[in-house]
């Protein structure tokens, strides 16, 4: 286990392990978390397999008609990591942000991870995507669990919300999981670390308790949430997560 952190830490999402529950660890087999940690540093050095995830992701948000241009570079050099300067501007960013983690996640069998804060700027109306390598090819019976669980949720169906859960081996969390989301119509949510952290934690623990094994994409998962909620907090304004689905849903 040393080690796979060691691997991990070694990568461009070590700082990010710093936010993710030691139980995480502790629900996956051994042997599936070599796997996926040696599949995310790998993504991380393959540059043909990065550019050819980009490309469909880029032509995604053409499609889409997002004010989101993705570049890429060769070196990876980060965007100006300068924030909007007013509040509004930073809700404008915050929801675009958001319905890029939910359009890479309902539309595309490929992700790329890294949404930090950093990897972004502001230029004249459009939001510029400059990410580093690291992306994910999900699994289809995954995603697509991923998927009926958040349209489950959005749209009040209880059944297929917990239907999704027990597909991904979480029945057992499902109240932890709606604690997560939140009460109310998700409207004006702020975006915390602190929560981030605390939260999953809470259901690694009841995994543990019951015994469960999670799917090795729940790795670049954990690291493609982490990121967001990095990004997302540092703007720190209430966002309209459901108002983000829905634009992503469509």
């Amino acid at each position: 286990m040393a080690m796979i952190l060691r691997m991990l830490r070694s990568t461009e999402w070590g700082q990010l392990l710093d936010f993710v529950s030691p139980s995480f660890f502790e629900v996956l087999s051994a042997r599936a978390l070599a796997g996926a940690a040696r599949d995310l540093i790998a993504s991380t050095r393959d540059a043909a397999g990065f550019r050819a995830a980009a490309r469909g992701i880029a032509d995604r948000l053409a499609a889409r008609a997002m004010p989101v241009r993705l570049e890429l570079d060769a070196g990876g050099a980060a965007a100006s990591p300068a924030l909007a300067p007013g509040r509004d501007a930073r809700i404008a960013r915050g929801q675009l942000v958001l319905r890029l983690y939910f359009e890479q996640i309902l539309g595309a069998d490929a992700a790329l991870l890294d949404l930090r804060g950093a990897r972004f700027a502001v230029r004249g109306d459009t939001l510029v995507w400059t990410p580093s390598r690291g992306f994910v090819r999900w699994d289809p019976a995954f995603v697509d669990a991923i998927r009926r669980m958040y349209r489950g949720f959005y749209a009040g169906d209880t059944a297929a919300f917990r239907t999704a859960l027990a597909d991904l081996h979480l029945d057992a969390a499902a109240d932890l999981f709606l604690d997560h989301f939140g009460a109310g119509d998700q409207s004006a949510v702020r975006f915390e670390m602190a929560h981030f952290t605390r939260s999953f934690h809470a259901v690694f623990l009841r995994c543990r308790e019951h015994g469960v094994r999670l799917h090795p994409d729940f790795v670049a998962l954990g690291v493609y949430l982490a990121a967001l909620y990095e990004h997302l907090e540092e703007l720190d304004v209430p966002l309209d997560v459901r108002g983000a689905f829905a634009a992503a849903s469509t």
